[in-house]
C-alpha cells in the first residue's frame, strides 16, 4: 500500500523478565497509529507493515480498522506486523494499535513510495531512555520530565527518511548491580 499520511504514538517501557533463570531486560511497545493508505494504480490487494520488537514475546490488545470497519487480516512476519487486504485507489483511513512485549532494536521505517504529506511520530521512553543508532532519522524535538522522554518526528511532505533505530536502554537486574 502507499500512504498519504502517517501519525503514531509509541510508548516504550523497559521491565525485567519475571522468574527467569537469568533476569533480562525486555520492554513493552505500545503503538497507536492512524494513517491513510491506498493502492497505487487502482483498487486491489496490498499490505501495510508496522514495526514489532525483533525478539517478540507477546502481541496483545490488537485493534485494526479499515475505513472504520474492524479487520483481522493480520500476521506476524519477523519483526513486522503485516495487514493485508484490498484497498481502493483513493486514500482510506486506517488505524492499528497493539501492545507488544519483546527485546531488541525497535525500527521505525518511513514508508517508501512517493511524497508522504504528513509523517508524525511521538515516541515516549517511560522510566528509562532510548539510544538512537547511527544514521537514524533525527527527531525534530524532544522533551524530558516526569520520568520520561518524548521524542517527536514531525515532517511534512517527506520524500525520504532513514529508518529510526531505537535501542531501548533496559533495567539492570538488582543482583548484577553489586
Amino acid at each position: 500500500a502507499s500512504l498519504k499520511s502517517f501519525v503514531a504514538c509509541i510508548a516504550l517501557k523497559p521491565v525485567l523478565s519475571v522468574e527467569t533463570s537469568d533476569p533480562e531486560s525486555i520492554y513493552t511497545a505500545r503503538l497507536k497509529s492512524k494513517f491513510q493508505a491506498y493502492q497505487q494504480g487502482g483498487a486491489g490487494e496490498c499490505e501495510v507493515l508496522l514495526p514489532l520488537p525483533p525478539h517478540i514475546i507477546s502481541l496483545a490488545e490488537l485493534e485494526v480498522t479499515v475505513n472504520s470497519q474492524p479487520s483481522e487480516s493480520v500476521e506476524i512476519r519477523g519483526d513486522k506486523l503485516a495487514w493485508f487486504g484490498n484497498l481502493p485507489a483513493t486514500p482510506t483511513p486506517m488505524t492499528i494499535s497493539y501492545a507488544a512485549v519483546g527485546k531488541g532494536i525497535y525500527h521505525l521505517q518511513p514508508p517508501p513510495g512517493g511524497v508522504l504529506d504528513t509523517f508524525q511520530i511521538d515516541v515516549t521512553a517511560v522510566g528509562s531512555d532510548v539510544r538512537m543508532l547511527e544514521l537514524s532519522l533525527q527527531p525534530t524535538s524532544y522533551t524530558r520530565g516526569n520520568g520520561q522522554t518524548v521524542y517527536s518526528w514531525q515532517y511534512n511532505r517527506l520524500l525520504f527518511g532513514r529508518p529510526i533505530a531505537l535501542d531501548v536502554l533496559g533495567i539492570a537486574p538488582i543482583d548484577r548491580l553489586g
